[in-house]
């Protein structure tokens, strides 16, 4: 049996560079018999296919990926069409060319447009610079329609306010009989309260 008290018993003497130094070894520092073998064993690469392994807990990737999908997904449905469309049009429909306009024809607004993509789009889509400028006209006469409208209510209020001659905003409804009712039984109440007195 090996005593633990006497394990840092041993000293042992080291030259260095000539110089003697002492230095404690304990119990587990000391050579043992087969050591030097139990060392190199340690150094060698072994594969004993048993590594403790365990399963890493991380959050769920499952809404992420499914976000890249549908964002994959719906963009090559759409970019593969269109990048079909563009190539097939500029291949077998091809840019405009400028030449000269026949005598009293009108040319539309599309055609002049050099590529069939905006051709069809300024067609069928956009509205014309005719129409703009028209809808832009009609939206100023509606402005100042409106605004003639509020000035000549401002005018109808300020002179009901200040005549007073007419039953809408500043009138207040008069009874006679019930105001005379009122009166009436008011300054009754005030003579009973007098003559109690």
């Amino acid at each position: 049996m090996f005593d633990a008290s006497k394990n840092i018993s041993i000293i042992v003497d080291m030259n260095t560079n000539d110089t003697k130094h002492t230095q404690l070894k304990t119990w587990r520092d000391q050579e043992r018999p087969g050591e030097t073998e139990r060392r190199a064993d340690k150094n060698i690469l072994k594969r004993s296919m048993s590594e403790h392994r365990v399963m890493q807990i991380v959050p769920s990737r499952w809404h992420w990926d499914k976000t890249k999908d549908l964002v994959h997904l719906y963009f090559f449905v759409g970019a593969i069409p269109l990048g079909i469309l563009i190539m097939w049009s500029n291949i077998f429909i091809g840019h405009a060319q400028l030449s000269p306009i026949p005598e009293g024809y009108v040319p539309k607004e599309w055609e002049y447009c050099r590529s069939p993509i905006t051709r069809f789009f300024v067609k069928y889509i956009y509205t014309s610079e005719q129409q703009e400028y028209e809808k832009y006209c009609h939206f100023l006469w509606t402005e100042k329609e409106i605004m003639k409208v509020r000035e000549l209510e401002k005018r109808v209020k300020e002179l009901m306010s200040e005549r007073n001659d007419y039953q809408a905003w500043y009138y207040v409804p008069f009874i006679s009989a019930n105001y005379v009712r009122r009166q009436a039984q008011k300054e009754k109440d005030v003579s009973d309260i007098y003559a109690s007195a």
